[in-house]
């Protein structure tokens, strides 16, 4: 077991490891958060101004996963949203190793709550033949709907083992990190193709499984930030597939490598009820 220590003074341990980006993460009654990282067992909780991490992960493996250069606190030249940021100082988006494990706990993630994906993730992760590791394509792509039904995955138990079954023919994992390396306009049409991939997942999969930075997941509740901030004049307006194509367009254009920081900013200023307080 390694021993790391980090300086992330405002690292946020809940609101990072709560805000649906990894799913198979819990924080135990003395605040220490335990999950699994690339099939690696994972301790890390805070100490005064540090990030302290027990696992079987290499240093370099642990870092890259943290990802502290992409936090919330360098956003400080965005001035629609910098009046917000010191309640969101220390958020990251976190960087997970596996892109097999964060492209199906996606698949998971349409129309529900995010203990309810938890809960389906920790069912997916049964299968697996190498626990804690997760499922390999294979795996997946060789159980049953019926089975998937069983264990609580409902009408998406018809569509993962057909992704699964996809991917095999595309490559595999290596296929996905290919995807890594291509641009994101290539990616997010390669992921809009898979069965069961809208929009909104295929830019979350963008983002945690093929670190593609320009990604701009759009819900409800990036748009009622967005018009809250960016886009005031919209504000009475529904969310449009042609209005989600056009924004997203125009933040990668603003943004570029910082387009996702941007989103999840604006997730979460919806979602704690920031832009309400403020309107």
């Amino acid at each position: 077991m390694n021993r790391f220590r980090f300086a992330a003074p405002n690292f946020q341990l809940d609101a990072n490891f709560r805000a649906g980006q990894v799913f198979r993460w819990r924080r135990d009654e003395s605040g220490v958060w335990h999950g699994y990282e690339a099939g690696h067992a994972v301790k890390i909780w805070r100490e005064t101004d540090t990030l302290e991490v027990e696992s079987t992960l290499s240093e370099d493996a642990t870092t890259a996963f943290l990802a502290l250069e992409t936090s919330a606190d360098h956003l400080g030249h965005v001035p629609e949203i910098a009046h917000y940021l010191p309640a969101y100082r220390g958020m990251v988006i976190l960087r997970p190793a596996d892109p097999v494990e964060s492209l199906f706990s996606f698949l998971c993630a349409s129309n529900s709550n995010i203990r309810r994906i938890e809960q389906m993730v920790a069912s997916l992760a049964g299968l697996s033949s190498t626990p804690p590791h997760f499922p390999t394509i294979e795996q997946i792509a060789s159980t049953s709907e019926a089975h998937l039904r069983e264990i609580g995955l409902g009408y998406r138990a018809r569509t993962i083992p057909l992704a699964a079954q996809e991917l095999l023919r595309r490559g595999a994992t290596q296929y996905l990190l290919d995807l890594r390396q291509a641009s994101y306009e290539h990616a997010y049409a390669e992921l809009l193709s898979l069965p069961g991939v809208g929009p909104k997942l295929a830019d979350c999969i963008a983002i945690y499984a093929l670190h593609q930075r320009e990604a701009f997941p759009m819900d409800v509740h990036v748009w009622r930030a967005m018009t809250h901030t960016f886009r005031p004049e919209l504000r009475d307006q529904p969310l449009t597939d042609r209005l989600r194509r056009e924004i997203a367009t125009d933040m990668r254009a603003r943004f570029g490598p910082d387009t996702m920081l941007v989103q999840h900013v604006l997730f979460h200023m919806s979602l704690t009820g920031a832009i309400t307080a403020s309107a």
